[in-house]
């Protein structure tokens, strides 16, 4: 009678530390692109500084003030310059001083461009309605959940123009219910996942003019 019992105790056991093996080897890999994707970023950012420094209008102010145009062209792609950098195209970078983060900006969306930086998803700053997603890690998005309504948020172009925003609402929505990204009018949406990846923290700004 006691045979049995033992198989299943086996069993259980058995799947016990296929379970254990399996979280542990998520976390090194997580871990692991984690680090990477903060080593690609901080490469791309450093470059991206570098030529903004170099071309950027010396008469555009670079900080996080509300000295910021007053109107972006109509076309969303006047004088919209793009720095490629290894195969990304990026075109500026996102400062957010209340979660610490400093990333660069890639105009275009992929997955394995999101393994780099965070990526414009849609719209753009002419259409005020410009929306970034980005990896939840450490180095990426990971503390966006942490912001508050008044935070601010800058944008930098690579002709060095920065676009100056404030937190005006944060929300939690459903994984699968991407419909709720355009549901408003916001002038700026940052989004990630929660580290379940059922839930998207989404962030939604208006622009200062």
């Amino acid at each position: 009678m006691n045979r049995p019992r033992r198989i299943v105790g086996v069993l259980l056991m058995a799947v016990g530390v296929l379970l254990v093996g399996t979280a542990i080897f998520l976390i090194v890999r997580n871990s692991y692109l984690d680090r990477a994707a903060g080593v690609a970023s901080a490469d791309a950012l450093e470059k991206i500084d570098a030529y903004i420094s170099e071309n950027a209008d010396a008469t555009a102010p670079t900080d996080l003030s509300d000295d910021t145009p007053d109107t972006v062209p109509d076309d969303p792609d006047a004088g919209y310059e793009i720095l490629t950098v290894g195969t990304a195209p990026f075109f500026g970078t996102i400062d957010i001083p209340a979660a610490d983060i400093r990333l660069p900006l890639i105009d275009v969306f992929s997955y394995d461009y999101l393994d780099i930086a965070p990526c414009r998803y849609r719209g753009s700053i002419a259409g005020d309605d410009l929306v970034i997603i980005a990896h939840n890690y450490a180095s990426h998005f990971g503390r966006l959940s942490s912001l508050g309504v008044t935070d601010r948020v800058q944008i930098t172009l690579l002709s060095g123009t920065p676009y100056a925003y404030t937190v005006v609402d944060t929300e939690e929505i459903n994984g699968y219910d991407v419909e709720r990204l355009d549901e408003g009018e916001w002038d700026l949406t940052l989004f990630t996942c929660d580290p379940s990846g059922q839930y998207r923290h989404v962030i939604r700004c208006q622009r200062i003019a």
